[in-house]
């Protein structure tokens, strides 16, 4: 998709709107704009793409939170989405990505059906775990019983040991030191 994106943004300029479905959609490259948005004037606009929630986990998310949460949340995460960090994390998202792809591939090689929730799951916390942790649950990591039960409402509350001995809960209480 964001390579559609991209070609438009080549064709059209920095801001242009599009529909996705009936819903139109401003779509904008501009990145002074987007801090503006995003930062500055976020509470001033609350109107943005919401999907529908079904738990409080889901309504914790930070691009799904009402602005007033949203604001409190901020500052804990601003450190962490610098723009330094995010152009560090971009070559190690890729490799996930390429990993993920490959892995793709051989299921739809075999005919393999994937549970695409649980698959996105993991390359979910593949990403996070390997910017972080430099591991990899495509590799066979120690995150392999975390991603299960994070992507498993039945195994979210037992936390299953992973192949060390050590649970998840372990893992996250000690930044992934032993």
């Amino acid at each position: 998709m964001h390579l559609h994106d991209q070609e438009r943004y080549r064709k059209y300029g920095k801001i242009f709107g599009i529909y996705e479905g009936g819903r139109p959609l401003l779509m904008l490259a501009d990145r002074d704009l987007l801090k503006l948005i995003f930062v500055k004037d976020f509470s001033l606009l609350p109107q943005r793409r919401l999907f529908p929630s079904y738990d409080d986990f889901s309504d914790s998310m930070l691009a799904l939170v009402e602005p007033n949460r949203w604001k409190a949340l901020r500052p804990a995460f601003s450190p962490a989405f610098s723009t330094a960090k995010l152009r560090n994390a971009h070559a190690l998202m890729q490799s996930c990505a390429k990993v993920a792809c490959d892995s793709l591939m051989k299921a739809a090689e075999t005919a393999q059906e994937i549970n695409i929730k649980i698959f996105l799951g993991h390359y979910t916390l593949d990403v996070i775990a390997t910017r972080h942790e430099d591991i990899s649950r495509f590799g066979g990591s120690c995150l392999e019983g975390f991603a299960r039960a994070a992507t498993n409402r039945k195994e979210t509350r037992r936390f299953p040991a992973d192949d060390d001995g050590r649970s998840p809960r372990h893992f996250v209480k000690h930044g992934g030191q032993n």
